[in-house]
């Protein structure tokens, strides 16, 4: 997927009806049950269903699929790939995650060779209110084509979708899929 093609359009995530907040992890297929023992380890199947379902409020939900090349996990209202330590302590060497909630906490993390390459709050990479906070590592260029002063969650999914081809959209994120639910943290 090109970061042009995605639909900045549709506004953050909070307007798609996803979680007001979530993660959104890609990582390598090695790491994968290393990465659901982590996030999902007294996860209880929920079936198909989206992550935002209103029925079932009671837990956190993740949802774990395969795209291309890599895993994605999404984890409703939780925060575990934005989390360098814990990604590393999976076995992922290469990972990127998208993090937000709802006071405006947003971070966008990516490691290649098991080190930190990236890693900045998408609040705060362009505003006109606060000077530009580059966060860690080089600005990657195709960071600057996308609108993070006006939709930083969705800019830095743009990115995450960009920098590992995969699809990480608002129907993406919003597809009915095996859901697992997780008490909540």
């Amino acid at each position: 997927m090109k970061v042009e093609a995605f639909d900045v359009e549709a506004g953050d995530p909070s307007d798609w009806g996803i979680a007001n907040a979530a993660c959104v992890t890609v990582f390598e297929p090695r790491a994968r049950e290393k990465v659901w023992s982590a996030v999902g380890a007294q996860a209880i199947e929920r079936g198909v269903c989206g992550i935002d379902d209103k029925d079932r409020d009671d837990l956190d939900r993740l949802q774990l699929w395969r795209d291309g090349d890599w895993w994605i996990v999404l984890e409703r209202n939780g925060f575990w790939g934005s989390i360098q330590e814990n990604l590393l302590d999976a076995g992922c060497l290469n990972a990127a995650s998208v993090f937000w909630n709802v006071n405006a906490v947003m971070r966008y993390l990516e490691l290649r060779g098991g080190q930190v390459i990236r890693e900045f709050d998408p609040g705060f990479l362009q505003t006109t209110e606060c000077p530009p906070d580059a966060g860690f590592g080089t600005p990657f260029s195709s960071e600057q084509r996308l609108p993070f002063d006006e939709a930083p969650v969705a800019a830095a999914l743009a990115l995450l979708a960009g920098r590992f081809q995969v699809d990480v959209t608002a129907n993406t994120l919003r597809k009915r899929r095996p859901t697992f639910a997780v008490p909540q943290r």
